[in-house]
């Protein structure tokens, strides 16, 4: 994994040997074929996270299936975009990208963690015009805060897979 170039089907499959000689498991089970025409079974797999910038890159490895043609469409996540050999692609427009370099994340079960906080306020906020500090009413204020924590658990248990885009 030295300089980034447009994403292949080794790169990817490279990444799952790693994860899986370190005894990454993955988060999603085998989803059966089906005898529906145009539609191929999924493999267990690791999550990928990714930039939309690179989903025509995706798409253009030979091995992906789009959602569209998975046999079942149960245990399908909002932004998956499909399956690449051990891996399942979710795209989002704040993926990581820097200098023409697209960061994609795939990581196995278990390697970070995220706590709910039930103690403490969450919630909206607001302030009308004329709170505080306002004499002239000419500001109002709006915002939000929530209690949350996350963190890494296992760094083995997910790479950082750099490419270009096409």
């Amino acid at each position: 994994m030295g300089t980034p170039t447009e994403i292949t089907y080794a790169d990817i499959q490279g990444v799952v040997k790693t994860l899986m000689g370190q005894s990454a498991k993955m988060f999603t089970p085998n989803i059966e074929g089906a005898a529906k025409f145009g539609t191929a079974p999924v493999r267990a797999a690791f999550w990928a996270m990714a930039h939309t910038d690179i989903l025509d890159d995706l798409e253009d490895i030979d091995e992906f299936t789009s959602v569209a043609n998975y046999p079942a469409k149960r245990g399908i996540a909002d932004s998956e975009w499909g399956a690449i050999g051990n891996t399942r692609w979710l795209l989002s427009p704040l993926g990581y990208e820097s200098s023409s370099i697209y960061s994609c994340f795939i990581v196995g079960r278990d390697a970070y963690g995220v706590s709910k906080i039930e103690q403490g306020v969450s919630g909206s906020i607001f302030k009308p015009l004329g709170h505080g500090d306002d004499p002239l009413n000419q500001r109002c204020t709006q915002g939000w805060k929530t209690y949350y924590a996350a963190r890494i658990l296992n760094d083995n248990w997910m790479v950082n897979l750099k490419v270009t885009h096409s």
